[in-house]
């Protein structure tokens, strides 16, 4: 296993996720999902957690919720270009385990969003 497999091995699987789904459908259903985060969160939280989630969203928190997928798509991004750059394996682990994290959940929870439907 080299840190460049791992890397291609990834990507490769998201792209796939993303051909197989289609462009538009995935640009509006990601979106979609992004900005109904928080409502997302909410529903999904257990009962102690979600008023706290509710509480931090109403004190204007809710942006942070939103920016967690891009936190780690840039957490992703960094590692894999460190990653290809010092031939590190653990760093090419990382970014594919937040990558892999990132397009799991988002399979998960899309449908708790926006869903595309062509007619």
């Amino acid at each position: 296993m080299t840190p460049h497999l791992i890397l291609a091995t990834t990507f490769l699987a998201v792209g796939t996720y993303i051909f197989g789904q289609g462009w538009e459908r995935f640009y509006y259903e990601s979106w979609g999902t992004l900005i109904l985060l928080p409502i997302i969160c909410t529903r999904l939280a257990p009962p102690p957690l979600n008023e706290w989630v509710v509480w931090f969203c109403l004190h204007g928190g809710d942006w942070v919720i939103s920016a967690i997928p891009l936190f780690l798509f840039l957490g992703a991004a960094v590692a894999s270009g460190f990653a290809f750059q010092r031939r590190s394996l653990p760093l090419a682990l990382l970014a594919s385990l937040l990558l892999g994290t990132l397009f799991v959940t988002y399979h998960l929870v899309k449908h708790l969003g926006l869903r595309v439907d062509y007619v």
